[in-house]
C-alpha cells in the first residue's frame, strides 16, 4: 500500500526544511560546514612535529617561545639558539617577519603549555607535550579565515556562492595539511580576509566606521605577515571602479599609511635587534625589503608560471585548480564582454538583485602576487605560501558550481546534482592531503620521524654538540629540538667554516658532527672511515681538523 505523500520521510524533511527561515538555515549550514572542516584539522593537532614544514616551523616557534620565557630575546624578536647564548652577539635572531606571530605562540604556551615546559631546557631536554598548545592559535586562525571567507563571498556574490565556497575551503588539501602550522601564512590570510571584509562592507554601505575598521585591520595584517600587501592593489582598483577616484583616494591613503607604519617599525626594530646579534646568511639580516621580496626576473617569468602551476596542483589538486581558473577566465570574459555576461547571468539561480563585486579578481591577483614576490623563498616556505591560494580557488570553484546551478535545477532533481558535483570537486583534495600526510608522517618512510631521529642523535652525541647536515637530505629543525642539539643546515662547507659557525653559535669548544640520511652522504675525506654510528637510515660522522675538503 502506498503511503500518503504527507507521510513520506523525504517529503516531511523537505517541508520542515522549507519552513525554516532562510537566515536561520544559512547559519545552520555554516555551523555544519565549519564543524566538518574542523574534524580533519584536529587529526594531527596534538601529534609530534613531522618531517616537513610543520616540523621546520613548529620547532622554530617552540624554541623561540622558550627563549622568550627565559629572557633570551633581542627586543621583541625571537632568538632561535637551542642553548642560551654565552654572549649577546651569539644570539641567532630571526627578523624575517614581524614578531607578532612568535609572541602569540609564546603566550599560547604560557597559557596552555604542560607543566615544566619552561624549565626542561635546564636539563638539556626539549619540553614534552608542547605541540598541541603551540598549534591551538593557528587552528583557530584557520577557522576564523573560513568564517571570513564565507562573509566576503556572501558580500560579493550572495549566500549560495558563500556556502559553496565555504564547503570547498573546508576540504582544501593544503588547509588541512597545515591546519596547525606555526607560521605567519595562516594568521596572515585570516587578517587579510578581515581587511577584504571591511573593505567590501564600506564599498556597499559607504559608512565611515567600516572605512576605519578596514584601516585598522590593514595595520594588523601588516603586523602579522608581509603577504597581506599583495591584496591591496586589487582592493584599490575595486574601490576606484565602484566609488570614483576621489573616494578611492581616501581609501588608498588610509590603507597605504596603515601598511607603511608597521613596516617601518619592523625595519627599524629589526636593524636594532641585529646590530649586536649573529646573522648568518641563511637567516639573513632581512632589514632590507630587497632581501624579503625576491620576485623572478623577466627571463624566469615563464619558468615561474610553470613552477607555480606545479606547486598549486601538488598542494590543492588538479580538479579545483582547473575549475577555479575556468571560473576566473569566465568572469574576466564577462567583464570584457557585457552582453555575454548578461546571457550567462540569466542561467544563474537564484537571480541576484544586487550588483556583484569583483572579489574573485582580488583574490586571484593577490595570491599570485604573494607567490611572485616570495619566489626566492625556501622550499618549506613555498609550501606554506600555498595557503594564500585557498580563497581564490574556493570562491572560483563556488562560482563555477553556481553558474551550473540554473541548468542543473531544470533536471527536476532538486539540489542533488549540485551537491554531487560539489563533492566531485572537493573530494580529490582530500585524496591529495592523504598522500601528502603519508609523505610527512607515514610510518613506512626511509627517514624516521624527527622525534625518533632526535632520540637517536641525543644518544650518539654529547650535549653542546653542533650537528651539520645537508639541507636537502631530509632532517629539519624538529630533529634538533627533540635531540636538544644545535643542527645547522648546509650545502658545500669545509671544516674551517664549520669551526667558524660553531664559534659564532657559542659552541666553539664543543664536538662537531655530520649527519647523513644516505649511504654516500659523508664528507669526501671521511668516506674511507666507518661512521661513528649508523643504522638503516641514519649515519653520523665525527668532524675533526682532518676533514678539510668541501662536502
Amino acid at each position: 500500500m502506498v503511503q500518503p505523500a504527507t507521510q513520506r520521510p523525504g517529503r516531511l524533511l523537505a517541508e520542515r526544511v522549507a519552513s525554516v527561515p532562510l537566515a536561520r538555515l544559512e547559519r545552520l549550514c555554516v555551523i555544519l560546514l565549519v564543524v566538518a572542516a574542523l574534524l580533519p584539522r584536529l587529526r594531527d593537532v596534538g601529534e609530534e612535529f613531522d618531517r616537513g614544514v610543520d616540523g621546520e616551523r613548529g620547532a622554530q616557534f617552540a624554541v623561540a617561545a622558550l627563549n622568550y620565557q627565559r629572557g633570551e630575546a633581542a627586543g621583541a624578536y625571537p632568538v632561535l639558539n637551542l642553548e642560551p647564548a654565552p654572549r649577546p652577539e651569539q644570539r641567532l635572531v630571526d627578523t624575517s617577519e614581524p614578531p607578532l606571530v612568535a609572541l602569540v605562540a609564546w603566550n599560547a604556551l604560557r597559557l596552555l603549555g604542560p607543566a615544566g615546559w619552561d624549565s626542561a631546557w635546564r636539563d638539556g631536554a626539549p619540553p614534552r607535550g608542547v605541540e598541541l598548545p603551540l598549534r591551538v592559535p593557528f587552528v583557530a586562525a584557520q577557522l576564523l579565515a573560513l568564517l571570513l571567507l564565507h562573509s566576503v563571498a556572501r558580500e560579493a556574490y550572495g549566500p549560495a556562492v558563500a556556502l559553496l565556497g565555504l564547503a570547498l575551503a573546508g576540504a582544501s588539501a593544503v588547509g588541512i595539511q597545515f591546519a596547525g602550522l606555526a607560521d605567519g601564512a595562516g594568521p596572515g590570510l585570516a587578517m587579510t580576509l578581515l581587511v577584504v571584509h571591511f573593505t567590501l562592507r564600506w564599498i556597499r554601505r559607504a559608512q565611515r566606521a567600516d572605512l576605519a575598521l578596514a584601516g585598522a585591520s590593514t595595520a594588523l595584517a601588516a603586523g602579522v605577515s608581509f603577504g597581506s600587501f599583495a591584496f591591496l592593489p586589487g582592493l584599490w582598483f575595486v574601490a576606484w571602479r565602484r566609488l570614483g577616484s576621489r573616494r578611492a583616494l581616501s581609501f588608498v591613503s588610509l590603507t597605504a599609511a596603515c601598511t607603511l607604519v608597521p613596516l617601518l617599525l619592523h625595519l627599524f626594530a629589526a636593524r636594532a635587534a641585529l646590530e649586536h646579534s649573529l646573522t648568518p646568511p641563511h637567516v639573513g639580516t632581512l632589514g632590507q625589503l630587497r632581501e624579503i621580496f625576491t620576485p623572478p626576473g623577466l627571463d624566469r617569468l615563464g619558468v615561474w608560471v610553470v613552477d607555480e602551476w606545479q606547486h598549486a596542483v601538488t598542494a590543492h589538486g588538479a580538479v579545483i585548480v582547473v575549475v577555479a581558473l575556468s571560473a576566473f577566465s569566465l568572469r574576466s570574459l564577462r567583464a570584457l564582454f557585457p552582453r555575454l555576461g548578461e546571457q550567462l547571468a540569466a542561467l544563474e539561480h537564484p537571480q541576484r538583485t544586487e550588483r556583484e563585486l569583483p572579489l574573485l579578481g582580488v583574490l586571484f591577483v593577490g595570491a599570485a602576487l604573494v607567490q611572485f614576490a616570495f619566489d626566492g623563498a625556501s622550499s618549506a616556505s613555498r609550501e606554506s605560501l600555498q595557503l594564500w591560494w585557498i580563497p581564490a580557488f574556493s570562491v572560483g570553484g563556488a562560482l563555477a558550481l553556481h553558474q551550473l546551478g540554473g541548468p542543473l535545477l531544470r533536471l527536476r532533481a532538486g539540489l542533488s546534482p549540485l551537491a554531487l558535483l560539489t563533492l566531485a570537486i572537493a573530494l580529490p583534495g582530500l585524496g591529495v592531503q592523504a598522500a601528502w600526510r603519508a609523505r610527512t608522517r607515514g610510518a613506512d618512510q626511509s627517514v624516521p620521524m624527527p622525534s625518533a631521529t632526535g632520540a637517536w642523535l641525543a644518544e650518539a652525541t654529547p650535549p653542546g654538540s653542533l650537528v651539520l647536515y645537508d639541507r636537502r637530505s631530509g632532517p629539519n629543525r624538529a630533529v634538533g629540538f627533540y635531540a636538544w642539539r644545535t643542527l645547522w643546515p648546509t650545502g658545500a662547507l669545509d671544516a674551517e667554516r664549520a669551526a667558524q659557525v660553531a664559534t659564532a653559535l657559542g659552541l666553539g669548544d664543543g664536538p662537531r658532527f655530520w649527519l647523513s640520511t644516505t649511504p654516500d652522504g659523508a664528507p669526501s675525506r671521511l668516506t674511507t672511515r666507518e661512521p661513528l654510528r649508523a643504522d638503516a637510515s641514519l649515519r653520523l660522522w665525527r668532524l675533526d681538523d682532518s676533514a678539510t675538503e668541501d662536502f
